[in-house]
């Protein structure tokens, strides 16, 4: 994902870091807040401690929407100025070609729209949330060693799981890409010339073609789809069976007076929050493979020359008259001559 470090959206991916932080560091609040309510407000039964826990936890839950929704507008810009900076050598490209005799190829602009909807994804937004796992992480430990040990290794399991996700869906998806793009071309092809294979009779072994190559497509897209949800159902499973088991533990620790249930609480809600970036960030890597393979695409491209415009002459002030017929009346014969004015 370099490409999210160019130096066109390079303000923009800091202004939605620095959201992410403060959003991150926001959301912390809810379960400190259960910490709190289980440890002091139950044992001392105050109203009032209650109370100014809440207030703070209200204001940090309103910051986090702010962030939360600041970090979006930031991503839409970021993806409006990759659009803005790539969609015209595209479509200078696609217009030199076109104007060459060559194939028609819009592969350009769907690579540029494809890295424009990844912004505006869900799997970016996972990115910039998953360098704040460590410190959930180790909030846990802090809480009590063992919950720690138990989400660092939720964590790497979530995280081989990713690995295996890479591995698994990357064939799948660049050979449903490619089916695709030869799908599109093998249409654009048989309108493009479509009187002609009317004319020659050739409209059935077209269609027929055709379709061919649409099922080669469809079972290249069947296989990246069935291999994306089992990896994504196993991803979620796996993160509702880590928090389960952070429980379990929680409450084995509080039996034996070694956490008290607040930390039991707090430990399990920051966990879920520890490992959702990674179930996202598996569930949208499809998304992220083909957004990878666009811009690797773009960056192979030959960079076209914008053509200068026609020179032209100054304008001068003189007006030039050639063969010009004129005559007075019917009975006069007319004149013609040469005027130079």
């Amino acid at each position: 994902m370099e490409w999210l470090l160019a130096r066109q959206i390079r303000p923009f991916i800091k202004l939605a870091a620095f959201a992410s932080l403060l959003l991150n560091l926001a959301l912390l609040a809810p379960a400190l807040y259960m910490l709190q309510v289980f440890d002091r407000v139950f044992s001392s039964g105050s109203i009032e401690t209650l109370v100014m826990l809440g207030v703070p936890v209200l204001l940090m839950l309103g910051l986090g929407y702010f962030m939360d929704a600041a970090r979006s507008r930031t991503l839409a810009a970021a993806g409006r100025r990759i659009e803005t900076c790539l969609a015209p050598e595209a479509l200078a490209t696609q217009l030199d070609a076109s104007a060459a005799g060559a194939r028609r190829d819009d592969d350009a602009l769907r690579d540029v729209s494809q890295l424009r909807k990844l912004l505006a994804s869900a799997g970016v937004v996972a990115l910039f949330d998953a360098p704040w796992v460590p410190l959930y992480l180790l909030i846990i430990t802090v809480m009590h060693p063992l919950l720690g040990g138990i989400a660092a290794l939720g964590a790497l399991l979530l995280f081989g799981l990713g690995m295996l996700t890479e591995y698994s869906t990357r064939r799948h998806t660049e050979r449903a890409m490619t089916a695709a793009r030869a799908s599109q071309r093998r249409t654009d092809a048989l309108l493009r010339n479509a009187e002609c294979v009317v004319a020659m009779g050739m409209s059935g072994a077209a269609i027929a073609d055709w379709q061919t190559r649409c099922d080669e497509q469809h079972r290249a897209q069947e296989n990246l789809a069935h291999t994306s949800a089992r990896l994504g159902a196993m991803a979620r499973i796996a993160r509702q069976l880590l928090q389960v088991t952070a429980l379990g533990f929680g409450a084995w620790l509080v039996i034996g007076r070694e956490a008290s249930p607040g930390i039991m609480i707090a430990a399990t809600i920051l966990l879920g929050r520890a490992l959702q970036p990674v179930e996202l960030l598996i569930g949208g890597w499809k998304a992220m493979i083909e957004s990878r393979a666009a811009w690797r695409r773009l960056c192979e491209r030959p960079v076209t020359e914008r053509h200068a415009r026609l020179a032209l002459p100054t304008p001068k002030g003189r007006l030039d008259i050639e063969r010009l017929t004129y005559g007075f009346s019917a009975q006069r014969p007319p004149l013609f001559g040469f005027f130079s004015l």
